[in-house]
C-alpha cells in the first residue's frame, strides 16, 4: 500500500474515533447517521481551530506528529470524562469554547515558550549612556566660533576675535544627568499602550480625536457581526432558562458570555489601526492614519447592536410566554422529550393524552428535571413507561396524578423531590429504577403496586420521613441501601417472594423495631450491613439455612433467633 493511502486511512480512522464516545448513548431516534456526521464535521472543526494551532505551538519539526496524536486523543477522553460527568453536555461545551478561543490559547503558548517576538519596530529602542567624569580636555573653554581656547580674562577670542560670553561656555560644558521623569510619560507605557498613545495624538494632528458615529467599513462590519454573535448567544441563553438545565449550564453559560462580550469590545477604530501599524512597521503612522481617514463611512452598528439584543431578549420571552411540550416519534405514539415551562405558568403541568392524532405513551428521562417551581403535575392514562430522572430535583413538587396503565418508573425519577408527602402507585407498574424516591425527605408512606417484580437499588435511600411501606408479594430481592437511612421506619413485613436483602438495606433505620420474615420465606441471603445501626431491632426470627454476613447486624443490638430453634438459643449480633 502506498505511503500516501495508509496516511490517509489514518487520518480517517483518527476523525472517526470520537464518534464512539457518543455511539453508546444513541437511542430512539437518534440515529447512528446522524451523531456520525455530526461528530465528523465537528471534529475537522476542532483540529483546525485548536488541535492543529497548539500543536504547532508546543511542537518542532521532529515531534509535531506525535504531539498532534497526543492532543487528539486527549479530546477524545476530555469527551468521554466530562460527558459521563455532565450528562452528555459538558464535554461539548468545553469542546466548544475551544474552538472559539483555540487560536488565543495558541498565541499565549508561544509567549511562554518565548516563540512569539513582537513586530511592532516602528519605535526605536532608547538605551541609556552613563555619564562619565569631565575630563581636563573637557573643562577647557572654548570659542564657539572657532573652537579655539579662550582664557576667563578676556571678552574676546584672541584666534577669530569675536566676542565670547564666558558663563554661557562654561553652561555648555556642564554634564546634567537624566532621570527617569526627563522623557516623556507615554514612554513609561507598555508597547501597546505607548503606540496607542502615538495614534491618538496623529489623530489629533489630522483632526481626528472625536471619531464619535464614524468608522471605516471593515470595522463596522466586525462591530456588526460580533454584536450579532452576541445577540444569538444572548438568545440561547435565555431560552436555556425554560428548559431547565442544571445549575452549572448556566455559570458556563454566564462565563462565555461576558469572554465574548468583552472580545467584542475589543473591535475599535485604534485597535485596528494598532494591528496594520504592526503588520506595516516600515511605513509612517501619520500615512496610515490618512489611508484610514479616505475610508471613513458613518457608525451605525451601536443602533443595529441595539435592536439585535433587544430583539434577542424580548423574542424567547414571547415564545415561551406559554409552556412549550417538546415531543419525540416513537414506534406506538408520541413521548414527551422535553418540557419548557412558560412566563405565565411554571408551576402546574398537564400533559394531553394525545399528539397529532397519535396517543402519548412515554415521558423521556430528565423531562421535567431540574424545575424547582414545579408543585403539581397531571399525566394521562396512555402513558406506560416514566423514564430516569423524570422529575429529578423538583424540590416543590407536592402532587402527581400517575397514569393507571403506568408500568415502567424509571431509576432517579422522583430523587431530591424533598415536598413529596404522598404518592399513589398503580399496580400495573412491574419494574421501579434504582434511586427512584432517593432523598424524597417528605414521603410518609406509601404502597408498592402488586405486580412489582423489581425494585431497584437505594430506591427510597434518605427518605428521612417514610413512617410504612407495604411490599408486594411478587419481590423477589430488596437490593443494597434500598430503605437505608429512612430513620422513621418502624415496621417492615418481607414477602416470602424475598430471596435476597441486599447489603446496606436497612442501614441507619434507627427506629425499625419489627422485621417479619414468615417460616415459608424463601429468603437465602442477608447481605453486609444490611440492618446496621437499626437501634431499636431488638431481635429477629429467621428461618433455618439462610446466610447471613457476619456483618449483617452490626453495631445493632439484634438478637437472631431461628424458627424450630429452642427458646433459650439465640444469636447475639
Amino acid at each position: 500500500m502506498k505511503k500516501s493511502s495508509m496516511k490517509f486511512l489514518f487520518l480517517l480512522s483518527l476523525l472517526l474515533l470520537p464518534i464512539g464516545v457518543f455511539a453508546e448513548r444513541v437511542s430512539g431516534s437518534y440515529h447512528i447517521s446522524g451523531i456520525v456526521f455530526f461528530e465528523f464535521c465537528f471534529t475537522l472543526i476542532a483540529i483546525f481551530c485548536y488541535i492543529n494551532p497548539i500543536t504547532k505551538a508546543l511542537s518542532n519539526e521532529k515531534n509535531k506528529v506525535m504531539v498532534f496524536i497526543a492532543l487528539f486523543i486527549g479530546r477524545i477522553v476530555m469527551l468521554v470524562i466530562l460527558n459521563n460527568i455532565y450528562d452528555d453536555f459538558g464535554g461539548v461545551l468545553v469542546d466548544f469554547i475551544l474552538v472559539v478561543f483555540g487560536k488565543n490559547i495558541a498565541n499565549l503558548i508561544k509567549c511562554i515558550n518565548g516563540r512569539e517576538k513582537d513586530s511592532f519596530n516602528t519605535i526605536p529602542t532608547m538605551s541609556i549612556i552613563p555619564i562619565k567624569p569631565l575630563t581636563d580636555a573637557d573643562k577647557t573653554l572654548k570659542c564657539p566660533n572657532c573652537s579655539a581656547p579662550v582664557e576667563e580674562k578676556y571678552k574676546f577670542c584672541q584666534a577669530c576675535g569675536k566676542e565670547v560670553n564666558i558663563e554661557t561656555i562654561k553652561q555648555a560644558i556642564t554634564r546634567v544627568p537624566a532621570n527617569y521623569d526627563s522623557f516623556d510619560p507615554m514612554y513609561k507605557l507598555s508597547d501597546d499602550k505607548m503606540l496607542e498613545t502615538l495614534i491618538n495624538k496623529e489623530l489629533k494632528k489630522e483632526g481626528l480625536d472625536s471619531l464619535k458615529g464614524v468608522t471605516t467599513k471593515e470595522i463596522r462590519t466586525k462591530k456588526i457581526l460580533t454584536n450579532t454573535i452576541l445577540s444569538l448567544l444572548v438568545f440561547v441563553y435565555i431560552v436555556l432558562f425554560f428548559f431547565h438545565f442544571p445549575k452549572t449550564t448556566y455559570v458556563i453559560g454566564a462565563v462565555i458570555l461576558i469572554i465574548v462580550f468583552l472580545l467584542s469590545r475589543k473591535v475599535s477604530f485604534i485597535k485596528s489601526v494598532t494591528k496594520e501599524i504592526k503588520s506595516r512597521p516600515s511605513e509612517k503612522i501619520s500615512n496610515i492614519i490618512m489611508s484610514k481617514k479616505e475610508n471613513l463611512v458613518k457608525d451605525y452598528s451601536k443602533i443595529v447592536g441595539i435592536v439585535t439584543l433587544s430583539i434577542a431578549i424580548i423574542l424567547p420571552l414571547i415564545m415561551f410566554k406559554e409552556p412549550v411540550i417538546i415531543y419525540e416519534k416513537m414506534d406506538n405514539g408520541y413521548g414527551v422529550r422535553f418540557y419548557a415551562y412558560g412566563l405565565n405558568n411554571n408551576k402546574t403541568v398537564t400533559i394531553p393524552e394525545t399528539h397529532k392524532g397519535e396517543k402519548v405513551v412515554s415521558l423521556r428521562g430528565n423531562a421535567f428535571s431540574n424545575m424547582p417551581s414545579l408543585e403539581s403535575v397531571t399525566l394521562p392514562d396512555s402513558i406506560t413507561e416514566i423514564r430516569g430522572q423524570s422529575f429529578l430535583n423538583d424540590k416543590n413538587l407536592k402532587k402527581v396524578k400517575l397514569p393507571k396503565n403506568l408500568k415502567t418508573l424509571g431509576g432517579s425519577a422522583f430523587k431530591n423531590c424533598t415536598s413529596l408527602e404522598t404518592i399513589e402507585l398503580p399496580d400495573t407498574i412491574t419494574e421501579i429504577g434504582g434511586g427512584a424516591f432517593y432523598r424524597a425527605t417528605s414521603l410518609k408512606s406509601i404502597k408498592l403496586p402488586k405486580n412489582l417484580k423489581k425494585l431497584g437499588g437505594e430506591s427510597f435511600y434518605e427518605a428521612k420521613s417514610l413512617e410504612s411501606i407495604e411490599l408486594p408479594d411478587g419481590l423477589t430481592e430488596i437490593r443494597g441501601s434500598t430503605f437505608e437511612g429512612c430513620y422513621l421506619l418502624k415496621e417492615i413485613n418481607i414477602p416470602d417472594s424475598v430471596t435476597r436483602i441486599g447489603g446496606h438495606a436497612f442501614h441507619y433505620a434507627g427506629r425499625l423495631e419489627t422485621v417479619k420474615i414468615s417460616q415459608n420465606s424463601n429468603l437465602r441471603e442477608i447481605g453486609s450491613s444490611a440492618f446496621r445501626n437499626c437501634n431499636s431491632l431488638k431481635e429477629i426470627t429467621l428461618p433455618k439455612g439462610i446466610n447471613v454476613n457476619e456483618r449483617a447486624f452490626k453495631e445493632s443490638p439484634t438478637i437472631i433467633r431461628y424458627y424450630g430453634q429452642d427458646d433459650n438459643s439465640e444469636t447475639d449480633y
